[in-house]
């Protein structure tokens, strides 16, 4: 399991919309999130060692990233990730894990 309401299952993943921190945490715990996304490794999802694998079509990701933008639109701060993976990958649905940061609870889901 990751940080964030992220869990990942052999055959596939179920991601939480968002995660609620109580103010005093709420540095260290974003801290923590940019930290792992290092460390998140994105690929084929048949792959040991490959943590999230490709968004299922060219609609679907579309649509992840215009969550992303309306989040950022929004206000919404992007703390890791988000981007489309390049090299090897750029030809696939492939996602940097994006973690976003606000103080609202006002995105759409």
């Amino acid at each position: 399991m990751l940080v964030g309401g992220i869990q990942h299952f052999r055959s596939g993943m179920c991601a939480g919309t968002c995660l609620f921190v109580e103010r005093p945490a709420y540095n260290s715990v974003l801290q923590g999130l940019a930290d792992k996304d290092g460390k998140v490794c994105v690929g084929n999802g048949s792959t040991p060692k490959v943590h999230v694998g490709p968004i299922i079509s060219e609609r679907q990701l579309e649509r992840v990233i215009g969550f992303i933008k309306s989040g950022y639109e929004a206000g919404a701060q992007v703390a890791a990730g988000g981007q489309r993976v390049g090299g090897e990958l750029s030809q696939g649905y492939f996602l940097a894990l994006p973690f976003l940061s606000t103080r609202t609870t006002t995105w759409r889901s």
